[in-house]
Order: C-alpha cells, then structure tokens, then sequence
C-alpha cells in the first residue's frame, strides 16, 4: 500500500522538507529544528543625550552582534525640540541575552539602570 506521488505523508515529510530546506537554504545558526532564540533580558537606562543612546548601541553591537534590542524613537525624544525640549533624561529600554551587560553599562557610561520588573512597579 503505497501513497500517490504528491500526497500528504504526515509529520515525516513535513520534516524532510524542512531539513532540506535548511541545509540547501540556511546556516546551521539558525535552524529552526534544533536551536530557538535566546531568552532576552529587559533593563531600562536613563539617556540624558544622543551621545549616551549611540554609545549603549555600540556596546550592544560589539557585545551581542544582532541578537538584541532596542526602544524605537529614542533620537526624536533626546533631540530638543517640540513636547520633548524641557526633558532632561528618557527612560530608554533594551533587550539582551546577557544580564551582565547592564551592570557593565552602568559602570562604564555611569547611567542609572533597572530591570524591566523593577521599572514597571516603579521601585
């Protein structure tokens, strides 16, 4: 009893086609089979200037590559002008795989820092 070529097999052909893609199409870094993405960590800086935002993202860069985030909009809100002129430091978040890299941060730029639990209950 064998099945029509081009009918549905089950989970087995779905994962054949799957690895097949990865090894034709993909690096093994990134296959969807075997690895998932790192858990990212959450921590809030107080940014008084661009200089500061820029300094924390080249930091990440070096430290993570591109396995991090940022807050968007952050450059119009430290740019003086408009609603945003008569603010002196924005809350700016990012996300990383190490909580090590807060601490370093912190120490280095000499920038408040908190976890992101700590900043939504304000403590």
């Amino acid at each position: 009893m064998g099945s029509k070529p081009g009918q549905w097999q089950g989970e087995k052909q779905l994962k054949n086609c799957i690895e097949t893609e990865i090894s034709d199409h993909m690096s093994k870094s990134i296959d969807p089979l075997r690895t998932t993405a790192p858990e990212l960590h959450r921590f809030w800086f107080m940014v008084s200037n661009t200089e500061q935002w820029y300094d924390i993202m080249r930091e990440c860069r070096s430290w993570f590559g591109r396995d991090w985030r940022g807050m968007a909009k952050v450059r119009k809100k430290l740019t003086p002008q408009g609603r945003y002129s008569k603010i002196s430091q924005v809350p700016v978040w990012f996300e990383v795989p190490d909580p090590r890299f807060a601490t370093w941060v912190s120490v280095k730029m000499s920038l408040q820092v908190q976890s992101d639990a700590k900043y939504q209950t304000g403590k």
